[in-house]
């Protein structure tokens, strides 16, 4: 069984050559950067949260100023708001990613690929920033992947966001609606200490 509920595909190899493969494992092993979020710090720091589906992924190669350019990943999910049910479209963006075999960069808090995948089911949260890098606004996966969690669909039709341990905001599988439910509480409590 696999991470959403279905057969294990089988297995794909990479097409990066093996240099940059090693490169990119050697920077991942024993990083750390990732932050850990409890649902309510995460409710508290984002500015809101989104249920849909990936419906592309693109990657650019942004120039910071110091002649070592950086990669970006932009996901469109298109859904709907956690807290309010509105239909939403959002473009969140995460630092790292790959254009082609020698342009791209991995880091430790992306999430990984097969997460990020054009069609994945996800729940992200979302939080604007002025100047991502090199003057890039926009929406940023707060804290990596520790803000992106995959959804899959049970055997009776419920939708259920996949947990991701301990640590997490969201720790252990739980159903979209429960997660809903808590997540317009937390928002609400919020807007009550403004």
């Amino acid at each position: 069984m696999t991470d959403d509920g279905g057969m294990r595909p089988p297995a794909r190899r990479a097409a990066l050559p093996t240099a940059l493969a090693a490169l990119a494992a050697a920077l991942c092993v024993g990083a750390r950067d990732v932050q850990s979020f409890t649902l309510r710090q995460m409710i508290d720091a984002s500015d809101g949260g989104v249920v849909g589906r990936i419906g592309s992924r693109s990657v650019q190669e942004v120039d910071p100023g110091d002649g070592a350019p950086l990669y970006i990943t932009t996901l469109r999910v298109a859904g709907t708001d956690l807290a309010t049910g509105a239909a939403e479209t959002i473009d969140v963006m995460f630092l790292g990613g790959v254009i082609d075999e020698r342009r791209g960069s991995f880091n430790a808090s992306m999430p990984a690929a097969h997460e990020t995948r054009v069609g994945r089911g996800v729940v992200v949260f979302h939080d604007h920033a002025d100047d991502i890098v090199g003057g890039l606004e926009g929406e940023l996966l707060l804290g990596g992947r520790a803000s992106l969690f995959t959804t899959f669909e049970s055997r009776r039709g419920a939708t259920i966001v996949q947990g991701r341990g301990r640590g997490y905001a969201v720790t252990k599988n739980v159903r979209l609606t429960d997660l809903q439910a808590r997540v317009r509480e937390l928002h609400s409590a919020k807007r009550d200490t403004r």
